[in-house]
């Protein structure tokens, strides 16, 4: 079986759909950290990202307490030291426990298991899907129905008082195209993604609010916000930007180069919209003014953010990019997002361990 890395309340999850489907009961051994989650109810994963995700009352810790109980299966805690071999003095574990798949054994695995990525958000319980915690009265997880045309009261609100959408915009943002986007991350990039798209950036004026600390771009020593981040005019931000706009007219160019060249346009015109300085290289036609004018009144950052106006979501379907292949394009646009903000904080601490120090 090709290993995965999941979550406790994930495990349980699919061990309660062994036991409906096959109407057994098993005796499942934990290793000692795993026991410790289970009998405490602590919720360890993800392990980056995410705070007070161990106390009572938050969304993981329910989840957690909902897949415990929901198990018939007999839990008990595995005896590593019984297991334990002796090697020049010291004890180990047994190669069979330690040892992880080499890139040759896990490709054999994926061609015998047709698995092509990772466990994504799908393969986790639904109520887990989307864990995150902002201001615990403003909304504790996020459900799916917050990618869709109807949100619940408080998301709403928190949509219109970050994000700028308010009710007469969340009609125009293509919901479906967000929702399957999110849907096929993984879980390692699913943390950063969220806390993106949810302007959970350490910007510079975000640090000053908070912690009285300079709120100064660090490349042109003008005040950062998230929208100055990419709209910086240093020499250092446009250069990364427009490697940027070129990686991902490469790579869509594979699939329809007239596709690649219209979406690097769009892309660059929304950068203008910020503030940036245009790149000559990716003109908008005059038959696209409309296009990039419906997605300027929701905002460009919500373009880049993965909210798109429902008409640009439209032409790309009429270009050729069908709803499997649309999410390809909102993920280049978080990983350019990536690479703006890598670079961001690069120039703020510093690229080797010693000018972090």
């Amino acid at each position: 079986m090709l290993p995965i890395q999941i979550g406790l309340d994930s495990a349980l999850n699919l061990v309660k759909a062994v036991e409906d489907a096959y109407g057994c009961q098993y005796s499942i051994y934990l290793s000692p950290d795993a026991w410790k989650q289970y009998r405490c109810n602590m919720h360890v994963l993800p392990t980056r990202g995410y705070s007070a995700l161990f106390k009572p009352g938050s969304d993981a810790f329910k989840v957690l307490e909902r897949e415990r109980m929901r198990v018939t299966s007999t839990m008990s805690e595995l005896d590593t030291e019984e297991l334990l071999v002796e090697h020049n003095g010291k004890l180990y574990l047994p190669e069979y426990l330690d040892e992880t798949f080499t890139p040759d054994e896990k490709r054999t695995l994926q061609e015998m298991t047709h698995i092509n990525q990772g466990p994504t958000v799908q393969d986790y319980p639904r109520a887990a899907a989307f864990l995150i915690e902002h201001d615990h009265k403003i909304h504790g997880h996020i459900p799916e129905e917050v990618f869709q045309e109807l949100h619940e009261t408080n998301y709403r609100r928190y949509l219109a008082s970050h994000m700028g959408i308010t009710s007469d915009k969340t009609m125009m943002i293509a919901w479906d195209l967000l929702s399957s986007s999110i849907a096929s991350l993984n879980l390692a990039k699913l943390v950063p993604v969220l806390k993106f798209i949810n302007n959970e950036w350490s910007t510079g004026d975000k640090m000053k609010k908070f912690f009285h600390t300079n709120p100064r771009c660090p490349m042109c020593d003008m005040d950062e916000t998230i929208e100055h981040v990419f709209s910086c005019n240093s020499d250092r931000a446009k250069k990364t930007r427009t490697e940027s706009i070129r990686s991902i007219k490469v790579v869509l160019a594979r699939r329809n180069e007239d596709f690649a060249h219209w979406w690097s346009s769009i892309i660059n015109a929304c950068f203008r919209s910020l503030g940036a300085h245009h790149i000559e290289e990716y003109p908008l036609s005059e038959q696209d003014l409309g296009v990039i004018q419906s997605q300027l009144r929701i905002g460009p950052m919500n373009f880049f953010q993965g909210r798109i106006h429902k008409r640009i979501s439209q032409e790309m379907s009429d270009r050729g990019f069908c709803a499997t292949t649309k999410p390809l394009t909102v993920h280049l646009l978080w990983k350019m997002a990536a690479t703006i903000w890598r670079m961001r904080n690069q120039a703020l601490n510093g690229t080797t361990k010693a000018e972090r120090n």
